[in-house]
């Protein structure tokens, strides 16, 4: 790390650090692992050869992929959505610098594709040679459905407590 800036404030001073040669935001590898388990991906990210800037580490059964590497261009980034081109001179995954989280869908040349788990805490996007654009995007499309179904049951819960109450309380009904 390197010092940034310290602040002086009324606690006491903040210092503020930048990580040098963090990794970059998304990364096109070329050797993919599969780990069925966490003790098997551990013990794949703790071998003194693995080489997080050329490999990762995927959730799941199935054969490693020796690609080439290649590149990959960030076309769009926001908070919820990833746009990227990328360049592969074989098959390979793009490594996102963001936590894996279900609610996360992709899509490779406008087909939907699977998200995965790499390196046990990132996602990834296996992706076949050539060149192909990209997607990942927050869904959303489970959140009203959910939110019916918590107000109903609260609903519910409310008509039990009120039944619960007039039966304890014949005077009251």
């Amino acid at each position: 790390v390197e010092m940034v800036a310290t602040i002086e404030l009324r606690g006491g001073p903040l210092h503020l650090y930048r990580l040098r040669n963090s990794a970059p935001e998304v990364e096109l590898v070329g050797r993919v692992l599969r780990a069925v388990d966490a003790r098997s991906a551990v013990a794949q990210l703790m071998d003194p050869t693995f080489d997080p800037r050329r490999a990762a580490v995927l959730a799941g059964e199935g054969p490693p992929l020796f690609g080439g590497g290649g590149e990959v261009e960030v076309i769009e980034s926001d908070a919820e959505s990833l746009h990227l081109r990328v360049r592969s001179r074989g098959p390979g995954a793009v490594v996102v610098q963001r936590s894996y989280l279900p609610i996360y869908t992709a899509e490779l040349d406008g087909e939907p594709v699977d998200v995965s788990v790499a390196n046990m805490h990132r996602m990834a996007i296996e992706v076949p040679g050539g060149e192909h654009d990209v997607w990942l995007r927050v869904d959303r499309r489970g959140f009203l459905p959910a939110l019916l179904v918590s107000l109903l049951g609260l609903l519910l819960i409310g008509l039990q407590a009120r039944r619960a109450s007039a039966a304890s309380d014949p005077a009251a009904g």
